[in-house]
C-alpha cells in the first residue's frame, strides 16, 4: 500500500513543473534505499520509472525509451544504493555519533575560551 503511494506521488511529481535540477524521484529514491530492503527499493524505483516515463510519453509526446534510458535508471539505482550505505554508515559511526552527541560538552570549553 505505501509503496503504490509512493509510486503515484513520484509520478504526479513528474507531471508537475519543476525548478532545475530538483527531483522529488531521486529523494524518493534515496528514502527507498534507506527504509525498504534493496530488491524492494530498485525494483520500486524502477516500476515509477517506467510508470512516469509512460504517462509523460503519452501526455507531453516524449519518446518512451532512448539510447539515454538505461543510464538514467542505472543512476536512480544506485542513489537507491547510496541510500542504503547511509544505513551501513550510520551503523558504523554509531560509537562516534554517541561520543559527539553529548550535548556540545566536548565543544563549550573551546568555543567560550577568551582570546587574548
Amino acid at each position: 500500500m505505501l509503496a503504490a503511494l509512493v509510486v503515484v506521488l513520484c509520478v504526479v511529481a513528474r507531471l508537475l513543473p519543476q525548478p532545475a535540477n530538483f527531483t522529488p524521484i531521486g529523494a524518493a529514491a534515496v528514502l527507498a534505499g534507506r527504509t525498504l530492503p534493496r530488491r524492494y527499493s530498485i525494483a520500486l524505483m524502477m516500476v515509477t520509472m517506467l510508470a512516469s516515463d509512460l504517462v509523460l510519453s503519452r501526455l507531453r509526446g516524449m519518446s518512451y525509451l532512448n539510447a539515454v534510458t538505461p543510464f538514467v535508471y542505472a543512476g536512480f539505482a544506485a542513489q537507491v544504493l547510496l541510500g542504503a550505505w547511509t544505513v551501513v554508515l550510520s551503523l558504523a559511526y554509531r560509537p562516534w555519533a554517541r561520543l559527539l552527541s553529548t550535548r556540545g560538552s566536548l565543544w563549550v570549553p573551546v568555543s567560550d575560551a577568551k582570546l587574548l
